[in-house]
């Protein structure tokens, strides 16, 4: 940062003479005619002091000191601002992550694209000579201009009072500095920030800041500017489609989605309802940003705010394998490492529990394992409500523990989030419901960006067809799991309407043109009654046969009204 000019040698105590009352009576004009130009918009005009005055408004004493903050017109073309920090100069508090290092190592390297460039702080002082006989005496700063570069604006500055022919400058001045500069300086849509180490003429005082903070300085300045902008500007939202001000927006980082407050409150709610906090994302399709606590839990009751934060720590501690609850408290607790002990201690209530039946800790086997010898026993003489409670609570003891083993072999674990996924029918590409990941049933690895095309070299995956042991089938109130090794396959047996597909086709090969693969599933699926809505039978997603898209509307029928041209019907 530099500075040019001399404002410190005047005193605010001198006497004006009685020939330069017309000075003062012009440099009041003039600034007020500054007050009502510059008063209210981003340049912030601030009159610092004032001449005292007589009953009589004749100036007694002081002068006249304004500062402002001049914004650079870069005529709304992007600014290209390359930095070069020494490597050991770096402060803890500025990203730098996406920069690179130097090929020496020792300095980092990067761009960044700005519309708004951090303005210039002008400060100027009216001593009593002006404008009859002197200029103003002015102090001009600026983070991220060089001491050579301060001292050619400076010198601009004085032909333009040269010019003026002893006439008020100061709008001169300020127009020049907003319109020219960049053009001026030579610098157009690229500034190279650096350490500057050049020396001005006798009025110029460099005042070096660090360029980590210079550089900070303008990435939030042109934040803060087009965050403005946005709030002042009418925008729609993506959810409700109603047009209002920005003001009444939420605007996410970095993808810059933005819907109205209403709008984004009501899906946190709903989704805290419904206890799905981790698909608490950009609500623009196929966007994966995440909505940030701040945001969410800006307008939420008490109520909605505890179930809010109970559900995250829940939701974050399922995924870790050796996190249980405490039966009496509730509270998280980390099992010990043995598994054989089965043992659980909460430090909140101080309680000691076996982890398998959840109840006090023991030696030895659990009453769920020996619920099969009382089952057994015939059954003498009615026994005490007590009993029959207990013998009620221990049956489910042992649903749970046989279900907890039917889910072992049944399911596989999302490679993501880790929920457990089971799978009844279809393909071997599996989509989780709680993060929406993809996975192969055959080997388990996340396919959400390969898709489809991972089964080409999957070696542990058939698409088509298994044999099965009837050993490995397990039966429950007549649904059939399959229950195999990790690295089976799961079986594929033709669906009844990929059947009937087949037998429609092979009677009348002209069906085809009414043929469409579903853009979710891939699945084949077959056009009736002239109808252009298609919902997949194996996805149960919606397409449209006239434009190939998938429907994304809600109702559907909003896909087949205007302004869209898709029909609903058609020949």
């Amino acid at each position: 940062m530099a500075s040019g000019g001399d404002v410190g040698r005047y005193s605010q105590t001198h006497t004006w003479a009685p020939h330069h009352r017309n000075n003062y009576f012009e440099q009041s004009d003039e600034v007020l005619a500054l007050e009502s130009i510059y008063g209210e918009n981003e340049m912030g005009l601030n009159i610092l002091s004032r001449p005292e005055t007589e009953a009589d408004n004749e100036p007694k004493n002081g002068l006249f000191s304004v500062q402002m903050s001049v914004p650079i017109d870069t005529s709304d073309e992007r600014v290209t601002v390359d930095v070069c920090v020494p490597l050991n100069e770096l402060q803890n508090n500025v990203d730098f992550s996406k920069f690179k290092r130097s090929d020496s190592g020792m300095r980092i390297i990067g761009s960044v694209t700005v519309r708004h460039l951090y303005p210039i702080s002008l400060t100027i002082v009216l001593p009593h000579e002006y404008p009859s006989s002197a200029p103003p005496k002015f102090t001009i700063s600026c983070p991220w201009l060089t001491s050579l570069q301060m001292t050619s604006l400076c010198q601009a500055m004085d032909r333009l009072w040269e010019e003026s022919m002893y006439m008020p400058v100061l709008f001169t001045w300020i127009t020049w500095l907003q319109e020219n500069v960049m053009n001026h300086l030579g610098l157009r849509n690229r500034i190279f920030l650096q350490d500057d180490l050049d020396e001005g003429d006798s009025r110029v005082i460099s005042e070096q800041m660090p360029i980590e903070e210079a550089f900070t300085s303008m990435i939030r300045y042109d934040q803060q500017r087009e965050e403005e902008e946005f709030a002042q500007s009418e925008q729609e939202c993506g959810i409700c489609f109603t047009q209002q001000a920005g003001s009444l927006f939420l605007r996410l980082r970095p993808c810059k989605h933005h819907f109205c407050r209403i709008c984004v409150n009501e899906y946190c709610r709903t989704h805290i309802k419904e206890g799905n906090v981790l698909n608490l994302i950009c609500p623009e399709t196929d966007c994966k940003s995440e909505i940030p606590p701040p945001m969410v839990t800006a307008n939420l009751t008490p109520e909605e705010y505890e179930r809010y934060e109970t559900l995250s720590l829940r939701k974050g501690l399922d995924c870790m394998g050796d996190i249980v609850w405490c039966p009496r408290c509730q509270n998280p607790v980390i099992q010990e490492k043995e598994e054989a002990l089965r043992l659980g201690h909460c430090l909140g209530c101080v309680y000691s529990f076996c982890t398998d039946c959840q109840e006090p800790w023991h030696q030895g086997r659990c009453y769920s394992d020996i619920l099969q010898e009382e089952e057994d026993e015939k059954l003498r003489q009615t026994k005490s409500e007590a009993m029959q409670k207990k013998r009620e609570r221990l049956a489910r003891l042992k649903e749970e523990r046989l279900s907890r083993e039917i889910i072992e072999k049944t399911t596989r674990p999302c490679p993501n989030c880790k929920m457990d996924i089971s799978k009844m029918s279809g393909c071997n590409k599996v989509s989780c419901v709680y993060c929406n990941h993809s996975m192969c049933w055959g080997c388990g690895l996340d396919i959400t960006k390969e898709s489809y095309g991972h089964f080409s070299k999957c070696s542990l995956s058939d698409m088509h067809e298994e044999i099965i042991d009837a050993g490995n089938i397990y039966n429950d109130g007549g649904v059939n799991y399959v229950i195999r090794p990790f690295a089976r396959a799961h079986q594929k047996e033709k669906n009844p309407i990929v059947v009937e597909i087949e037998v429609a086709l092979a009677a009348n090969p002209d069906e085809k043109i009414n043929l469409i693969r579903c853009p979710f599933c891939k699945q084949k699926n077959l056009r009736k009654n002239q109808d252009n809505h298609i919902r997949c039978w194996n996805c149960t997603r919606s397409t449209c046969f006239q434009c190939k898209k998938a429907i994304s509307e809600n109702p559907i029928t909003k896909h087949f009204s205007t302004p869209n041209l898709c029909k609903q019907h058609s020949s």
